[in-house]
């Protein structure tokens, strides 16, 4: 075992995760630095083993879009009761420091803070207003949470999956154009934050679309802006998909489907 400095520990956030229950994202990230004032030094385990049956690389940043607040409360199951297809969503905080030569080793990231939020299943955010998607949704909560990982790196929500919609606020070169389904998510540890975005297979998506409610219920959608109608596009075709982000692999799981994302990222 080897102590840390006051300092150290903060930047670490090496207590972060403890008493999470019940609590905003901003209430726990905050008050844990302030519980630290005057703590000399603290007892960290050594390094924990390596992960394996994973591939281990380092997830692209992306942006956080306009739907991101800060605040989101500390739970598992954030649908709320919408209705969807019931999805089960497991992330894995890995650290790649020591991924890109051999032996090409990986290993987990305890007590990381994963925030995620996505659209329901008609493509509508929570918290949101009434120009910025044609819905008024301020105030509310749904398709929102955080976890703390576990030793092994990993946390798990239950949501539903997403919908598409139309962007009607994209970059000057494309701005109208179809948002493929995926997940928002951001990552703190230490002193650090990565921000990515997770994805599913076009085969995927066609087969939800083709059988499944509400979704096959939505495959067009109108332009507030124009008029014209849109149907969704392939993930190549989002200009945001092309950042890069951790593509899932969903597996039928009861009513619903299981997914699993890898956020790889540097613990340096």
């Amino acid at each position: 075992m080897k102590k840390m400095t006051r300092r150290k520990v903060v930047q670490t956030g090496a207590l972060a995760g403890i008493g999470l229950v019940g609590k905003s994202l901003g209430q726990t990230l905050r008050p844990e630095q302030d519980e630290l004032q005057g703590v000399d030094s603290i007892i960290v385990p050594q390094p924990v083993d390596p992960i394996s049956g994973i591939t281990c690389g380092l997830t692209p940043e992306t942006i956080d879009g306009p739907y991101y607040f800060h605040g989101a409360e500390m739970r598992s199951r954030i649908s709320e009761g919408k209705e969807g297809l019931p999805l089960r969503l497991g992330i894995q905080v890995v650290d790649v420091t020591w991924a890109s030569a051999p032996p090409n080793l990986c290993f987990p990231i305890q007590n990381a803070i994963v925030d995620i939020w996505h659209a329901d299943a008609l493509g509508i955010y929570s918290n949101s207003t009434l120009d910025a998607q044609g819905v008024d949704t301020a105030g509310q909560t749904w398709c929102r949470g955080a976890q703390a990982t576990d030793e092994s790196g990993y946390c798990e929500f239950e949501t539903i999956l997403p919908g598409w919609y139309l962007e009607e606020g994209g970059p000057p070169w494309r701005p109208i154009f179809a948002r493929t389904i995926h997940i928002h998510a951001k990552v703190y540890f230490r002193n650090k934050v990565v921000t990515t975005q997770i994805y599913f297979p076009d085969a995927f998506i066609e087969s939800v679309y083709a059988q499944a409610l509400p979704y096959r219920e939505t495959p067009t959608r109108t332009s507030r802006v124009t008029g014209e109608v849109h149907s969704i596009d392939p993930n190549e075709a989002d200009w945001v998909y092309g950042q890069g982000g951790p593509m899932t692999e969903p597996e039928r799981d009861g009513d619903g489907y299981y997914a699993r994302a890898v956020v790889g990222t540097m613990n340096a």
